[in-house]
C-alpha cells in the first residue's frame, strides 16, 4: 500500500509541477499507474479519472478516449458490468464524434463482450455485426480476426458448437496468415474447448497445446492459467483424475498472487466437479461452495451456476436432498438468466435426479422433460447447421462442375469448327496433296476423339461426385436415426423406471409418453425416408435381392440393406429397434435361406455380391 501511495504522490507532483513535463506524458503516466494497480479498484479509478480530467482540460481526444476505456476496463475487471458498459459507451460517443473508425471498432468489441456477459447475447451479436461492417470497409484484418473470434466464443457459450468452430476457424486462418500471435493462441484455445465438450480429446489436446505454446512465447501468465484450467477439464473427461487435480491445485497456488485472484472461482468449481467424479463428496462440497461464493462476489452468473450445480450433485450423493434441490434450482435460474443452454441442461438434470431421490416423482418428471427440452435445442441446432453445410457444399461443387463442363463443350465445339474449316480449305487449295491431307485429318479426328473422351470423363467424374454426396447424405441420415433411437431408448428406460413410483393420472401420462416414444422408434416414415436415400445410392438393390432370395421377409430385406451399408450390429439394432440377440437371430435365418455357411460374414457377402437378374 505504501508503494501505491508513493506512486500517487509522485504522479500528483507531475500533474501540478511548474517544470516542463508535457501534458500527454502526464496523461500516459496516470493511465500506466492505473493499469499497474487495477486490482485496487478505488486507486486505479482515481488515476484514470485524473487522466480524463487532464485530457478534457487540454481538449485532447486521445487522452479522453483512453481514460474512459481504462475506467471501463477497471469496472469490467471487478465484474461491474453495468458500469463498464456505461464508460465504454462514453468512449464510443467520443470516437464517433471524432470519426475515428479504428477506435469505434475496438470499443464496439469491448461493449459486445460486456453485453454477452450480461446474458444479452442477441444484442452482443448485433454489436459485433456493426463492428464487422466497419472493419471490412477499412480492410482491417486484425479487427476482423478478433471479431470472428468473439462470434465463435459467443456461439460456444450458447451451445452452438458448429457455428462456434466455423467462426473460430475463420479467425484462426486470418491470425496465422498475418502472424497475429495473441489471436491465434486465443482462437486455438476456444477450438480446443469445443472439441473437449464433444469428447474429441485428441483434437482438444492438439489445440490446447497450440494455444499454450503461443502464450509461453508471449510470456502471458494470465492466459496460461486458462490453459491449465482447460487441461484439468480434459484430463477429468479422460478419467485421469490425479493429473486433473494437479492442474487445478497449480492454478490455486498461482491465484495467491492478487493479480491472478480472479482464477480462484474456476479452479474451485472444477475441483468440486472433479471430486464428485472421484466420489470424494465432502471435498467436492467444500470446493463447490468456495467456487460459487467467489463467482457470486465477482458477479459471474455462469460460473456461479456451475458451482451451485456441482454443490448440488455432491450433496445429493450423500443424501442431502433438500439442500441439493435448493442449490440446483438456483443454478438453473442463473443459467437461464445468462442464456447458457448447456448449463441449464445440466442443472435441470440434477434437479430431476434430486426430486426422484426425494420421492417426488411428479417434479422429477417435470424437470426431466425440461432437461430433454434443453438437450433437444442444442442437438437440433447443431444438426441443422451440419446438414445445411453439406447441402451448400454439394450445390457449390455441382455448379462448379457444370461450369467446367460447359467450358469444355464450348472449347470442343470451337476445335471442331476450326478443324472443319482447315480441312475444307486444304481440300480446295491443296488438292494435289490429298494423301497428306488424309493423314492430317486422321490426326485431327484423334484429337477430337480425345477431347470427347475428356468430356465424357468429366461427366463421369461429376456423376461420381454426385454419388459420393448421396452416400454422405445417406450416412448422415443413418447416423441421425441411430442417435435419435438411442436417445429415445434411453428416455423410454428412464420413463419406465419413474413410472413405478407414479400413481393415477401421472402414471397414465408416463405410460402415454412411453407409448409415444415407442411409436416414434417404430415409425415407418423413418424407414421410408432412409429407403428413398438408399435407393438413390444403390438403385434396384432391394428388387434384385428379393428376386434372388424370394423367401426374405420385410425385416430380412431391411437387414440386407443395412448390411450393404457396412453397418455394425449396434447401429442395426438401434435403427430396427431390436436387441443385439434379435439381430443375430435374423442373420441366422437369412443364412439358412441363402444357404451360406455360418463362418461367412453376412455383411461382406452383400458388399461383394454382384447381383444380376
Amino acid at each position: 500500500m505504501n508503494k501505491v501511495f508513493c506512486i500517487f504522490c509522485l504522479l500528483l507532483l507531475l500533474c501540478t509541477s511548474k517544470y516542463s513535463f508535457s501534458q500527454s506524458s502526464v496523461t500516459q503516466a496516470l493511465l500506466d499507474s492505473s493499469n499497474l494497480v487495477i486490482h485496487i479498484k478505488t486507486t486505479a479509478d482515481s488515476f484514470a479519472m485524473l487522466a480524463y480530467q487532464k485530457a478534457v482540460d487540454m481538449d485532447e481526444y486521445w487522452g479522453q478516449f483512453n481514460a474512459l476505456l481504462r475506467k471501463g476496463k477497471i469496472h469490467e475487471y471487478h465484474y461491474e458490468a453495468d458500469s463498464a458498459h456505461f464508460y465504454y459507451n462514453k468512449a464510443l460517443n467520443i470516437a464517433e464524434k471524432e470519426d475515428n473508425q479504428s477506435d469505434v471498432i475496438f470499443i464496439l468489441i469491448e461493449i459486445a463482450f460486456v453485453e454477452e456477459s450480461q446474458g444479452k447475447r442477441d444484442v452482443a451479436f448485433e454489436t459485433l455485426e456493426k463492428s464487422l461492417v466497419i472493419a471490412k470497409e477499412l480492410s482491417d484484418s486484425s479487427s476482423i480476426c478478433q471479431i470472428y473470434g468473439a462470434i465463435g466464443y459467443f456461439h460456444s457459450n450458447g451451445g452452438n458448437h458448429e457455428k462456434s468452430i466455423e467462426n473460430y476457424m475463420i479467425s484462426l486462418d486470418i491470425a496465422e496468415m498475418n502472424h497475429y500471435k495473441v489471436d491465434a493462441a486465443n482462437t486455438s484455445q476456444g477450438i480446443g474447448i469445443i472439441y473437449n465438450k464433444q469428447k474429441d480429446f485428441e483434437k482438444a489436446e492438439y489445440y490446447f497445446k497450440k494455444a499454450m505454446d503461443g502464450y509461453i512465447a508471449l510470456n502471458d501468465t494470465s492466459r496460461m492459467l486458462g490453459i491449465f484450467n482447460d487441461f484439468g477439464i480434459l484430463n477429468k473427461n479422460r478419467g485421469k483424475y490425479a493429473a486433473s487435480e494437479k492442474e487445478y491445485l497449480k492454478m490455486l497456488d498461482i491465484a495467491k498472487n492478487p493479480n491472478y485472484y480472479w482464477i480462484r472461482n474456476f479452479a474451485h468449481n472444477n475441483l468440486g466437479n472433479l471430486y464428485f467424479h472421484m466420489k470424494r463428496y465432502e471435498k467436492g462440497i467444500e470446493n463447490s461452495k468456495k467456487g460459487a461464493e467467489y463467482s457470486r462476489a465477482a458477479g459471474e452468473m455462469r460460473s456461479e451456476s456451475d458451482g451451485l450445480n456441482n454443490l448440488a450433485k455432491n450433496q445429493l450423493a450423500i443424501g442431502l436432498h433438500d439442500r441439493a434441490i435448493q442449490n440446483a434450482t438456483r443454478s438453473l435460474q442463473l443459467a437461464k438468466e445468462a442464456d447458457v443452454l448447456e448449463k441449464a441442461r445440466n442443472a435441470a438434470k440434477t434437479l430431476s435426479e434430486a426430486y426422484e431421490k426425494a420421492d417426488q416423482p411428479v417434479l422429477a418428471l417435470q424437470y426431466f422433460k425440461e432437461h430433454k427440452t434443453f438437450y433437444d435445442s442444442i442437438y437440433n441446432h447443431e444438426k441443422t447447421e451440419q446438414i445445411h453445410g453439406l447441402e451448400v457444399k454439394y450445390a457449390t461443387e455441382k455448379k462448379d462442375k457444370e461450369i467446367v463442363l460447359l467450358a469444355k463443350n464450348a472449347e470442343l465445339e470451337k476445335v471442331k469448327n476450326t478443324r472443319l474449316w482447315t480441312g475444307l480449305s486444304a481440300s480446295i487449295l491443296i488438292g494435289s496433296l490429298l494423301f497428306w491431307f488424309q493423314m492430317l485429318k486422321r490426326k485431327k479426328e484423334k484429337e477430337v476423339a480425345e477431347e470427347k473422351r475428356k468430356v465424357h470423363k468429366l461427366e463421369n467424374d461429376r456423376l461420381n461426385q454426385e454419388l459420393d454426396f448421396k452416400k454422405q447424405e445417406l450416412t448422415s441420415k443413418v447416423l441421425q436415426l441411430c442417435r435419435k433411437n438411442e436417445f429415445l431408448q434411453d428416455l423410454d428406460k428412464q420413463v419406465k423406471e419413474m413410472k413405478e413410483d407414479l400413481q393415477g393420472s401421472d402414471k397414465r401420462q408416463a405410460e402415454k409418453l412411453s407409448r409415444q416414444i415407442n411409436k416414434d422408434m417404430d415409425a415407418d416414415a423413418n424407414w421410408d425416408q432412409f429407403l428413398k436415400s438408399f435407393e438413390s445410392v444403390h438403385p434396384d438393390f432391394n428388387k434384385k435381392v428379393k428376386h434372388i432370395y424370394p423367401k426374405f421377409t420385410a425385416s430380412e430385406m431391411r437387414m440386407a440393406s443395412l448390411a450393404k451399408m457396412n453397418l455394425g450390429t449396434k447401429e442395426i439394432a438401434s435403427l430396427l429397434n431390436i436387441t443385439y440377440e434379435g439381430v443375430k437371430k435374423t442373420r441366422y435365418r437369412m443364412r439358412k435361406k441363402m444357404n451360406i455357411d455360418r463362418s461367412e460374414n453376412l455383411i461382406e457377402h452383400f458388399l461383394k455380391l454382384d447381383i444380376t437378374v
